[in-house]
């Protein structure tokens, strides 16, 4: 937590005017700059590029001539005459990853908000260094509210931009509604994207993978809405992974325990029993955030996989 506490000297968001949003910007960004940079090496193993820029040949047609080729073509009196590149290897990445902040007031209250942006500025620029494709960025609480669409790029203005648009006032943190907008906001942009044939190849649509950052507490009478929810957008092809903020001792999430009423008496089981989200981190250290959070999707990527296999 010491790239955050270093940056929570200087507040945390909200009300900020432009000048003083792109100095906690850039300071965030400056704090988070060597573990960024080990994200973006760990995901550039993980996240495999989809869409085929790099010429290889060799084909009786094609872009390009190869011109290694053109001597043994003269030679052979003009019947060798594969001698012509085309694009067919993969060497550009083509995802669209939404990162979605919880706005709520608990953020605030367990200091976890300060620990949020230091993790947004991290993961936006570990993705841009990738070059991953389109990233978005929302934030939540009753409602998600979108800040920073696919269609631009993410630059210093855009992490301004968001950094002081967080209060952490919400009142409320409705998980199902989050994943509800979140899931139409992603299938219109897949679809936007298969139409300009921005996918994988061919008109394909991309990967898609939605990152939650959250203090991680879920409405249990939602429990099952935001399961459901997951399950069919995993089969829609949309990852969703939840980073949980955690200060640890005795407020840490792993330690907490739910009280509900069954058969009559009161039952009380770990907070973390029953958890709707199959994929989470529990974040206690932001420089672990690289290895743990590349982790995670290599294993998510060869459960799909062999899911493809079965």
């Amino acid at each position: 937590m010491r790239l955050a506490q270093a940056w929570a000297r200087g507040g945390a968001g909200g009300a900020l005017s432009a000048g003083e949003a792109h100095r906690r910007w850039a300071r965030l960004r400056a704090l988070t700059a060597p573990a960024s940079q080990r994200l973006c090496e760990q995901l550039r193993l993980v996240l495999a590029p989809q869409v085929a820029t790099k010429l290889r040949g060799d084909y009786r047609a094609g872009k390009r001539i190869n011109m290694r080729r053109v001597i043994g073509y003269i030679a052979s009196g003009f019947r060798r005459d594969k001698i012509w590149l085309r694009r067919t290897k993969p060497a550009k990445r083509a995802y669209q990853v939404l990162v979605a902040i919880d706005d709520s007031e608990s953020m605030k209250d367990r200091g976890a908000g300060n620990v949020a942006m230091a993790a947004l500025a991290l993961v936006a620029s570990g993705l841009t260094q990738l070059e991953v494709g389109q990233m978005a960025v929302a934030r939540f609480g009753e409602r998600m509210q979108l800040l920073h669409g696919f269609d631009d790029a993410f630059t210093e203005d855009s992490g301004a931009h968001v950094l002081a648009s967080f209060g952490f006032d919400q009142a409320l943190t409705r998980t199902g509604v989050l994943l509800e907008q979140a899931q139409r906001f992603m299938e219109a942009a897949a679809d936007d994207a298969a139409a300009r044939g921005g996918g994988g190849g061919g008109g394909d649509a991309p990967r898609q993978l939605v990152f939650v950052i959250s203090d991680g507490h879920c409405e249990r009478e939602s429990r099952r809405e935001v399961a459901r929810r997951i399950r069919d957008m995993s089969d829609r092809g949309q990852l969703v992974a939840l980073i949980i903020i955690d200060r640890g001792g005795d407020d840490s999430i792993v330690n907490m325990n739910s009280v509900a009423f069954a058969r009559g008496g009161v039952v009380t089981r770990r907070y973390l029993d029953g958890y709707p989200f199959p994929y989470y981190i529990v974040l206690r250290d932001l420089q672990a955030l690289p290895d743990i959070l590349a982790d995670a999707l290599r294993q998510w990527f060869e459960l799909v996989q062999r899911q493809q296999e079965a």
